[in-house]
């Protein structure tokens, strides 16, 4: 049993520094007091109700948190802890822009939640009696603008027609292709990790022409010829339609005024893919974030 739990990455790019509860040659501890892995603060929005008591419940949203990590900094000689409390200095420097917090629960067997999140208080030089020059005890606040925990994007490649014989895509290879099995005149089960409703991104690959992607009573809705191996891309959390070589929204006129993108919720989606003329090089490709209500 790991005498904290979870533990803590703070990254940018390939730099890196590991919190754990355990002495390594880093010189990082994470001790007890960790806040703002659990659940976001929360506003309510209420109206009185005139003629009776209490209220009613308007409206409900998570708000941006405050990560609070309490680490003791230590090293066998002053200059060590220079260098380690520098190189913390450094990492999260707010000018900078976000650093990626990453945690994991070792005593779960959970997959890696994370966060991007901005330096807010802790580094400002404090020398007092938390500094005994080998060592420094450090509380390191964070904010954070997103209310969920992301895990890392999953990706999933279907054929919209397909055929008796399993489809290899030369351009991904590393992605599963789900044949004939898993869909139904065009329904595809699509299951969605986390505990949370996801924005999707969609790539279709023609040949086909008249597009539709339909789930939860929303649509999508393309209009006119996708030509073999074209490749469109809609991506509903930005609300963008494009390909490669129509990056600033010129395919937007291709798209029915009553197309709505949608999120997917956790758990099986029946997802429902029209696509006239489709062959069995005809792919559909999703995107996703699992996103989680805490982070471990």
């Amino acid at each position: 049993m790991p005498k904290f739990d979870p533990t803590v990455t703070i990254s940018r790019g390939s730099t890196s520094i590991n919190l754990g509860s355990d002495v390594t040659d880093d010189g990082y501890i994470l001790k007890q007091g960790v806040t703002g892995l659990g659940i976001a603060p929360v506003e309510h929005e209420l109206s009185s109700i005139p003629s009776g008591h209490g209220a009613l419940l308007r409206h409900t949203r998570l708000t941006e948190r405050e990560l609070f990590f309490p680490v003791f900094v230590y090293g066998d000689s002053y200059e060590q802890v220079d260098k380690r409390r520098d190189a913390l200095f450094s990492l999260v420097d707010p000018v900078k822009g976000p650093v990626r917090v990453s945690v994991q629960s070792r005593t779960r067997n959970s997959d890696v939640r994370w966060v991007d999140a901005v330096y807010s208080e802790g580094l400002d030089g404090d020398y007092g009696t938390d500094f005994g020059g080998c060592y420094q005890h450090i509380g390191l606040t964070l904010k954070v603008p997103s209310a969920f925990w992301s895990a890392d994007p999953v990706s999933r490649l279907f054929q919209i027609k397909p055929g008796v014989k399993p489809f290899i895509s030369k351009s991904s290879e590393f992605f599963p292709v789900i044949l004939s099995s898993s869909s139904v005149a065009g329904v595809f089960a699509i299951r969605v990790d986390g505990d949370k409703p996801v924005w999707p991104i969609f790539t279709v690959t023609g040949p086909g022409s008249d597009l539709t992607i339909e789930a939860n009573g929303k649509r999508i809705k393309y209009e006119g010829d996708i030509k073999v191996g074209r490749r469109i891309t809609f991506d509903t959390a930005a609300g963008d339609v494009y390909d490669k070589n129509n990056p600033n929204g010129e395919l937007w006129n291709r798209v029915s005024l009553d197309t709505d993108f949608f999120q997917l919720e956790p758990g099986v989606n029946q997802v429902k893919v029209t696509f006239t003329g489709a062959t069995e090089a005809s792919l559909l490709e999703l995107t996703y974030k699992p996103q989680y209500l805490t982070g471990y």
